[in-house]
């Protein structure tokens, strides 16, 4: 009989028990983690595979706690949301100065029950679970995504170049609409040739290659050790990352590198950092050797040009990514401050406005919310941002480093409403040091 002491008692524990319970854990970390890899694969109009596959962890979780849940802190910040999410569709549906939509409501309104409740539960469940064992399936899941990437990528090239076919839309199922699979993405065209940007099992590059990055922010700040053993996958995590040439992941993952490195206390470290990202570069360097595209003029076309035009204005991503976002939120909150549209019906009101969006060439009849902040200011008021702010600063404080790329990833990325969102805010607020459970005497 195995015992383990903490503090002054000694709690016998069966240690076929104890391997049954750490496996149903890492069989819920593997759920949670598919569930937003899948979040985009479509199996009816609102309903995904990655919903599916989140609600399996939520009813595992529910069957193996019940009835004993723990909340804890950050979750009263989740059941707060809620409530007011209530309260201010019963506002917004009876004198809210905007047209409403009951059932775009409803809609909205479970999915945030759905991913709130579950995020407790399963919180609830691995609240206790050790770092490197989470870490160990999440590096797992970011080569497995960097190794689809790199497939599809080759498949594109090898056909660019030689025409010759690999099958890859499958990788893309349910991205077209349900039950359909979706298409490559329009290309981006250098000079008449064009560029091939990696994007895995994911709708957009810049999708992917946040999902990556936050990936990495939990591997990095919360178990480091893992990375330590397995450099290799490090590297082709890094190169995928790379290929998605999206202006918004390279911000990312430029703030992430800068957080990086102002954390490294040794030159052993920041050697071994330098080294992980040379050697993704010059893979990068080797993929291009075959490709008809120049590598620095591609960076500078994709990174460099867009940056400085987003800077002056000109670039039309960008401008509908954060002014957009911002002007559709304002539009909202001037009118109806404290409760804002209603949760699900940002598009509903802005359309009531009448207002139209302007950026270059592209004119928006519709609400263009691209980042979470300004969709929960626009759709819930001030109350509900400042809870929802409350929400995120509880991890920011827990773990400055990864909370903070989380806070930075909120601002180029589209909806709170998904599985993605939920499954890594789980990952960074939850666990234990590595070894906190270590066994101290055996009889």
């Amino acid at each position: 009989m195995v015992s383990i002491r903490n503090g002054i008692n000694s709690l016998p524990v069966n240690p076929e028990k104890s391997t049954t319970y750490s496996n149903r854990k890492i069989c819920i970390v593997w759920l949670a983690l598919l569930g937003a890899s899948l979040s985009k694969a479509m199996l009816t109009g609102s309903v995904s595979i990655g919903d599916v596959l989140f609600g399996c962890a939520v009813v595992a979780c529910f069957l193996f706690i019940c009835p004993r849940i723990y909340i804890q802190r950050w979750s009263v910040y989740i059941i707060l949301l809620i409530m007011w999410a209530v309260v201010g569709g019963i506002f917004a549906s009876g004198f809210s100065p905007f047209a409403f939509s009951e059932i775009e409501f409803l809609k909205s309104f479970a999915k945030l029950s759905f991913y709130g409740i579950g995020t407790i539960l399963i919180g609830s469940y691995i609240r206790k679970m050790d770092k490197d064992t989470i870490g160990k399936a999440v590096l797992c899941i970011l080569t497995l995504h960097a190794f689809i990437a790199l497939y599809i990528y080759i498949a594109q090239l090898v056909e660019q170049i030689s025409g010759t076919h690999l099958p890859h839309e499958f990788f893309w199922f349910g991205q077209g609409g349900p039950l359909t699979f979706g298409e490559r993405l329009k290309p981006w065209e250098i000079g008449g040739i064009v560029l091939n940007k990696a994007r895995g099992i994911f709708s957009e590059p810049s999708t992917f290659g946040i999902f990556q990055i936050l990936g990495l922010a939990f591997l990095y700040f919360k178990s480091p050790a893992i990375t330590q053993k397995h450099t290799w996958r490090s590297n082709v995590i890094f190169v995928s990352i790379l290929l998605t040439f999206a202006l918004s992941t390279y911000i990312l993952l430029f703030v992430f590198l800068l957080i990086l490195v102002l954390k490294q206390r040794k030159i052993k470290q920041l050697f071994s950092l330098t080294r992980l990202i040379l050697g993704a570069v010059i893979v990068i360097f080797m993929l291009f050797a075959f490709a008809p595209l120049s590598l620095p003029k591609v960076f500078y076309q994709r990174i460099i040009h867009r940056f400085v035009g987003f800077v002056q204005g000109h670039d039309r991503t960008g401008g509908v990514r954060v002014m957009g976002s911002w002007e559709t939120a304002k539009e909202i909150i001037v009118k109806s401050p404290i409760f804002g549209s209603g949760l699900g019906n940002l598009d509903v009101a802005f359309k009531s406005t009448g207002r139209i969006l302007y950026y270059a060439e592209l004119v928006f009849k519709e609400a263009a919310i691209f980042n979470i902040p300004a969709y929960v200011l626009g759709s819930m008021g001030i109350i509900g941002f400042v809870i929802f702010f409350l929400f995120i600063a509880y991890l920011v404080v827990r773990i400055p480093a990864a909370g903070a790329v989380f806070l930075v990833s909120l601002f180029i990325y589209g909806s709170f409403l998904g599985t993605t969102f939920w499954v890594f805010y789980i990952l960074l607020v939850t666990g234990i040091p590595s070894g906190a459970f270590r066994r101290k005497s055996l009889k």
